[in-house]
């Protein structure tokens, strides 16, 4: 027989589940878009996949609806509040101990469960990005000048001056990237290693599908799941194989004189002390960076040319001017910085095919208020409606409409800017009240010196080196694909390549 006290425990218990399951959630302070996860979100699922399909489609219709009205998205993960621009002048004079990107990061791949949180223990690999990458590009971008010929050349080893020859954008962007990558990372010695260009791109694969297991756990068994699940056996692998492949030769490299300009001798030479397993982990996540958002734009920016054919004499005649076909030398950074139309050709290009149509994305690591009382509390994964912002008539005159030298200035020109300060925002790596691509104010992304001026060299030497135009019958790019709120270029997008004679 059961006791009295143990029958009262029970009834408590029934009712409070009762009353905590029909009791009504508490009113949102802000408007959701997109479908509502509902309480206890039992909805979640429906709401994922419909920000799966729909989630750039759902992000313009705010902004055109109400841009300066925030709302709540359900992402693949988490909630998301995205913000209006109306506080893009607040959100960039806040302090990193508000505002976190690295944490936004984590959170977006669920990456406390594939080892890109290794990025939350210090700014070791942002300050490498930002200082010494960036200081190395004078004795850098010459190396990989030369790199970019080479690959050419192999890649479009059938072409002639006589016929054009069809090359998938996917293929040729993707040797090109990768390989120009891996020798700022790790020196000629690894550049060409086909072992370590899998491994360097397989290490995004595995995030991706952690993630999705991980989806289909709940948020309290999956710390006690994870050692169990096939990505972390696949993950420890590919981390045991980097090792293999990066030491001892990275010691050795560094031991020569000045040890190089590679991103992994910097690790080497400002880490206290040194562990190689942290090191790896840490490559893994600064490589993926800089090869997805450099190939997406690449794509892109070389579809474009095909797209926009008048803007090619312009972009063509810039290039010779700096850098003569006569000349064998390769680029400079001082060529590549006077480049000016084609910055302005890549912005444009950029803003018509964002890497995401939510960028700014950054979690509040303390609550804060802006001007208008509207508050932010801690936790809170924000964003910012990028895509939109980039084609608002507010911040671009006649915003549908391609045009090369959109930043170029009123005569075509970078002169044209009034001050050295306007002058900086029509650069590619700029950035102004419609363009937060690279982040903006204090939060903008640590490499994109290093990834414009890579891009730039690949462009220009297409453009000085070949003829490129879509296939026959063809006269509009192949439309993007959009897989939540990422802007792909089309996968199938084929460019005929011919050698200029």
């Amino acid at each position: 027989m059961q006791s009295p006290w143990y029958n009262q425990l029970l009834a408590i218990t029934v009712v409070v589940t009762i009353a905590v399951a029909l009791w009504p959630p508490k009113k949102k302070a802000f408007r959701r878009r997109g479908i509502d996860p509902g309480y206890w979100n039992l909805k979640v699922w429906p709401a994922r996949i419909w920000f799966l399909i729909k989630g750039h489609d759902i992000v313009e219709q705010a902004y055109l609806q109400e841009k300066d009205a925030p709302y709540l998205l359900q992402s693949l993960n988490e909630d998301a509040l995205v913000l209006p621009p109306r506080y893009l002048p607040e959100l960039r004079m806040l302090p990193s101990s508000k505002l976190s990107a690295s944490l936004a990061l984590v959170t977006s791949v669920l990456g406390q469960h594939s080892g890109v949180d290794i990025i939350l223990k210090d700014r070791q690999h942002y300050d490498i990005a930002r200082v010494q990458v960036t200081k190395s590009l004078p004795t850098l971008l010459p190396i990989l000048s030369r790199k970019v010929d080479s690959i050419l050349s192999e890649e479009l080893s059938g072409c002639s001056t006589s016929d054009f020859t069809p090359v998938k954008v996917k293929n040729i962007v993707s040797a090109l990237v990768l390989r120009t990558t891996l020798l700022t990372f790790f020196g000629p010695e690894l550049c060409d290693n086909t072992e370590l260009q899998w491994v360097m791109e397989e290490f995004t694969n595995i995030v991706r599908d952690m993630a999705i297991f991980m989806l289909f756990i709940p948020k309290f068994l999956r710390p006690s799941m994870q050692p169990f699940l096939p990505p972390t056996a696949r993950m420890k692998r590919l981390h045991a194989q980097a090792r293999t492949i990066l030491f001892p030769t990275a010691w050795n490299l560094s031991k020569k004189a000045g040890g190089g300009d590679t991103v992994i001798n910097h690790f080497l030479t400002t880490s206290e002390a040194v562990d190689e397993k942290e090191i790896v982990a840490k490559l893994f996540v600064l490589m993926a960076g800089a090869l997805h958002t450099t190939k997406m734009s690449t794509g892109h920016a070389l579809i474009d040319l095909c797209a926009s054919p008048e803007c090619v004499p312009g972009l063509k005649t810039e290039a010779l001017r700096e850098h003569p076909m006569h000349e064998d030398s390769p680029w400079q950074v001082e060529e590549v910085n006077r480049l000016k139309l084609l910055d302005s050709f890549l912005k444009e290009s950029q803003r018509f095919n964002p890497p995401n149509y939510l960028s700014f994305d950054r979690i509040a690591t303390a609550t804060f208020a802006f001007q208008d009382g509207t508050v932010i509390p801690e936790g809170t994964f924000i964003s910012m409606p990028a895509g939109p912002m980039a084609m608002d008539p507010e911040n671009y005159h006649d915003p549908q409409k391609f045009e090369a030298s959109r930043f170029c200035g009123t005569d075509g020109s970078a002169a044209a800017a009034a001050t050295e300060k306007l002058q900086r925002t029509h650069e590619f790596v700029g950035t102004e009240s419609g363009n937060i691509h690279w982040g903006h104010g204090r939060f903008t992304c640590p490499g994109r010196w290093y990834a414009s001026a890579i891009m730039k060299v690949i462009i220009a030497q297409i453009i000085r080196r070949y003829d490129v135009k879509f296939p026959k019958g063809q006269e509009e790019r192949l439309p993007n694909v959009y897989l939540d709120l990422i802007v792909e270029p089309n996968p199938k997008q084929v460019v005929l390549f011919r050698v200029r004679e």
